[in-house]
């Protein structure tokens, strides 16, 4: 089992050497990972950004975003951003991600919240392909295509979420997880990496109100997680 805690990011009255000691003193505590809530509207200290902080201020601890609301960052941001904290702090981030309930996340983003689904679905793909440095967007010249970030390890990703149950696009990503951590197409047969066996999705076309949580990470994932799926796909992003 691994443990982590909550820094308080979103706490009144925290300040920036605050939460560094706290992460600090959570490593020689013997904690697994330090976490962070994000939220837009709300006089917080941004998750990524924090974590980046933490991850000079420590040398082993993991760091955990529980969670960005993915949709409300541009695709290329988010993949940028990401990849930079991983890579920076020796691929210790996992990022959680989530789409969340509330407007005015989207509001103060500027984005679309009524198809905050189906652009979590399309920024899921965004990223694998981003973190593994393949040209996703149009360079300065006709015909040109750039990468946004250095190549790197895939970053593990952890999606919550509640409401309708799972329906996962993920199954266009082709991937599961094995213990070596090799990037293998999926089994039909194999019902524990087959996303395919959760139907029906929730508000805004895609993963928005997830019933489960998904956890792309490099080790086997076991227990109940979520109210309605009892297993936790294993995938990677």
């Amino acid at each position: 089992m691994r443990i982590g805690i909550a820094i308080p990011n979103t706490t009144q009255g925290t300040n920036g050497p605050l939460i560094l000691d706290w992460a600090k003193r959570a490593e020689e505590r013997g904690f697994a990972f330090v976490s962070t809530i994000g939220r837009v509207p709300y006089p917080s200290f941004d998750s990524l950004t924090a974590l980046a902080a933490v991850s000079g201020a420590t040398s082993t601890i993991g760091l955990l975003t529980n969670a960005v609301l993915g949709p409300t960052y541009p695709d290329a941001v988010l993949a940028k951003i990401s990849a930079t904290v991983a890579q920076l702090s020796g691929d210790r981030l996992t990022l959680g991600l989530g789409v969340g309930a509330r407007e005015s996340d989207y509001r103060a983003s500027e984005r679309d919240f009524t198809t905050r689904g189906a652009a979590f679905d399309r920024q899921l793909e965004y990223l694998d392909r981003a973190w593994r440095g393949e040209p996703v967007e149009d360079g300065d010249f006709p015909g040109e295509r750039r990468a946004v970030a250095p190549p790197g390890n895939p970053v593990p990703i952890l999606i919550g979420g509640h409401g309708q149950p799972l329906r996962t696009p993920y199954r266009t990503l082709g991937r599961r997880l094995d213990r070596g951590g090799r990037r293998t197409p999926a089994r039909g047969g194999d019902r524990r990496s087959d996303p395919g066996r959760v139907a029906r999705g929730g508000p805004g076309g895609g993963a928005a109100d997830a019933g489960a949580r998904l956890l792309l990470r490099r080790r086997p994932v076991r227990g109940r997680v979520g109210r309605q799926h009892p297993a936790v796909l294993r995938l990677r992003g």
